[in-house]
């Protein structure tokens, strides 16, 4: 087992405790992080056998990944049925049966609601229809 010390520098630990969010020395063993925390208890507990790098006041950052999520796509996502797992046609149903006897109403945000919300905001007069009508005949030449 490869145990190597860092020490002497500032890492940001990422840590949603603000008295644990930065640390002075990490433990690191066969490429993971195990401890961090002061300099002189990592020591104790990384051992004699341990390698130690003097980062001389360096910064360390955690590794940021960008998993690229779309913030509202990504909310919208948890509130469809999940499919892909499934693995055969009477799955798919039982589960799209499943979701909709937990909410028969559709919720006030589903798409069925939306689509209503949608279509009560037309103008009662067609508009919408008779411009559309005119663009595809512009559109198409006539």
């Amino acid at each position: 087992m490869t145990i190597t010390l860092f020490h002497n520098a500032r890492i940001f630990t990422a840590s949603v405790d603000p008295d644990n969010s930065w640390a002075e020395a990490m433990m690191v063993e066969d490429g993971t992080v195990t401890f961090t925390g002061t300099s002189t208890a990592s020591r104790e507990v990384a051992g004699a056998e341990a390698e130690a790098i003097d980062l001389d006041g360096r910064l360390v950052l955690p590794g940021f990944i960008d998993s690229h999520t779309h913030l509202l796509m990504t909310g919208e996502a948890l509130g469809k049925v999940e499919l892909t797992s499934a693995s055969t046609l009477a799955e798919i149903q039982a589960r799209l049966a499943e979701a909709r006897a937990a909410d028969p109403g559709g919720g006030p945000n589903s798409r069925t609601r939306l689509a209503l919300r949608l279509r009560a905001r037309r103008p009662a007069d067609g508009r919408h229809a008779r411009r559309g009508a005119r663009r595809r005949a512009r559109l198409s030449g006539q």
